[in-house]
């Protein structure tokens, strides 16, 4: 085997730790990834804005029924109760 054939076949250089050798070879490897990546990006994204946007309601969700509960028993009440 000549030098040539063995450098084409073994895998592109990289420095531990850093990277690639080749800057171009590590662009065109990133972009592939970004696009072969991209609806687990987009579905990451969008669960993030439901878990931000809906955590406050889940949070009381476990204690609704209580809380109905509750209003339904202190409308049953009179007024002096209330008051106390």
């Amino acid at each position: 085997r000549s030098e040539d054939e063995v450098s084409s076949s073994s895998k592109p250089s990289q420095y531990p730790l850093l990277g690639f050798k080749d800057r171009h070879l590590e662009d065109d490897y990133l972009e592939y990834l970004v696009v072969a990546s991209r609806a687990r990006i987009i579905l990451g994204y969008v669960t993030v804005i439901l878990l931000y946007g809906l955590g406050p309601f889940l949070l009381y969700w476990p204690y609704y029924k209580e809380s109905i509960w509750l209003q339904d028993l202190y409308r049953t009440w009179s007024d002096e109760q209330k008051e106390d």
